[in-house]
């Protein structure tokens, strides 16, 4: 990090001059941020204030997300990977309950580094090995540009790895139809709720 001093990111008080390059942060932060065309960093008393929330509903969140980084995190490290950050969504569903909506915890929603045998973090040029959407947005260079098939298929390549080293197992591709797979998909989840 460049600078000095204290800064305040997301209603956290951070000492600038503390912080390194993919170091670890002193504590896990909660870093809200609105949803929009350019999604905006905020912190929990704008939204509270702002009525998107109640400071209880707030608690609920961010109580829930911090623990479920946690038990993801543990997964990861268990093996060989380092849950680095994630993004996640809520909402209130039709019961007033609240919920996570979207992805979780996926390759696209979170960053994951890759350790090596002993532990530490893996690093290619100086960088982490990561497993996230970051990997693809490296390989952009402008606005609106389409992958060529052979970045797609780095892209899908380092999903895979990400996907294998998470799970421990091989990924087995389902070669169904896509219509077909939603139904099954959707019909499971309906034969769990009912």
């Amino acid at each position: 990090a460049q600078g000095v001093g204290v800064m305040n990111y997301a209603g956290h008080e951070v000492q600038v001059d503390a912080l390194t390059r993919n170091g670890r942060l002193p504590y896990l932060m909660d870093t809200p941020s609105t949803k929009d065309k350019e999604d905006l960093t905020t912190d929990a008393e704008a939204l509270i204030a702002g009525g998107v929330c109640t400071a209880s509903e707030y608690a609920q969140i961010r109580n829930s997300s911090l623990m479920a980084f946690g038990v993801v995190s543990q997964y990861s490290l268990d093996r060989g990977m380092v849950l680095v950050d994630t993004k996640t969504e809520h909402g209130v569903n039709d019961a007033g309950k609240i919920v996570a909506a979207d992805e979780l915890y996926t390759m696209d929603s979170s960053r994951f580094w890759r350790l090596d045998d002993s532990g530490k973090l893996l690093t290619r040029d100086g960088r982490p090995v990561s497993f996230s959407k970051e990997f693809a947005r490296g390989m952009v260079t402008e606005k609106n540009q389409q992958f060529t098939a052979e970045q797609a298929s780095a892209i899908a390549e380092r999903y895979i790895q990400g996907l294998q080293h998470l799970t421990g197992g091989e990924f087995s591709p389902d070669l169904r139809p896509r219509d077909e797979r939603i139904v099954e998909s959707t019909n499971l989840i309906l034969d769990y709720l009912l």
